[in-house]
């Protein structure tokens, strides 16, 4: 196992990506990974067999959802340092058998599912439920295009 830290108040989330597709080159494309907030000292881990497309998507900041999305948008990337630990020949239930084990002894205050890569046993808020479905009930696009219009 490879592991690299990368303390986000002096690292361009580029340098991240380059660092990512470089090990990609050899092999190396699933891990898991660390949100550590240098403000409070709070950490989330998850895990992917494409670590490039999961961090990218946490650098976009748009879409991010859950509590770590939250301290994302709250505090910024400069407060947080990222650590990744590449796995060679990265399958997904080593991923998630490495991403439990952290869940089992470490305090990960931003997540909120205490197995993972399971969904089991959360329960949406009611005000979720609502917003979800007020959501559904508002897409009127059809899947992958525009809406239909008239000539």
């Amino acid at each position: 196992m490879i592991y690299h830290i990368f303390d986000l108040l002096y690292v361009d989330p580029d340098q991240v990506r380059e660092f990512l597709i470089s090990v990609a080159k050899s092999g190396l494309v699933g891990g898991v990974y660390l949100w550590i907030n240098q403000s409070n000292g709070k950490m989330y881990v998850g895990s992917s067999i494409d670590l490039y497309s999961r961090i990218s998507y946490y650098f976009a900041l748009e879409n991010v959802h859950g509590i770590i999305g939250q301290a994302l948008l709250k505090y910024g990337l400069v407060s947080f340092v990222l650590v990744i630990f590449l796995i060679p020949e990265a399958t997904g239930a080593l991923v998630l058998s490495l991403e439990q084990s952290v869940l089992d002894n470490c305090v990960c205050a931003y997540n909120i599912l205490p197995i993972a890569g399971s969904s089991a046993g959360y329960k949406h808020s009611d005000e979720a439920k609502e917003k979800m479905a007020t959501a559904k009930k508002g897409n009127t696009n059809r899947k992958g295009g525009e809406p239909l219009r008239g000539n």
